[in-house]
């Protein structure tokens, strides 16, 4: 009985790691934001610390600005009529892109 045991934990492990986790379970990639690149003109919130996000306010990015080695980490947004720069990952977009733009 012991052995029979013993014989169906290794064929359980056997199964979970290398069918279930390495080949039939989907894998995903983790992404805190969107996955495509801001544009000027979207409508974006502007992630705040310490504040819930239903009180977070609606934006619209009018400018990105690219860094020293040219990728675009941040932009100036124009938020309640007044413009604030923010860093990209901290616009997060609320309109969805169509293949058209």
């Amino acid at each position: 009985m012991k052995h029979l045991e013993t014989i169906r934990l290794q064929l359980w492990d056997e199964f979970y790691n290398e069918l279930y986790t390495g080949k039939l379970a989907p894998k995903y990639k983790f992404k805190a934001h969107a996955t495509t690149a801001p544009q000027p003109n979207h409508i974006v919130l502007v992630e705040r610390p310490k504040v819930p996000r239903y009180k977070w306010p609606l934006g619209r990015i009018m400018q990105l600005l690219p860094s020293k080695d040219g990728t675009i980490r941040s932009g100036i947004v124009r938020c309640n009529n007044t413009l604030i720069e923010r860093a990209v990952n901290q616009l997060i977009p609320i309109e969805l892109t169509t293949s058209s733009e």
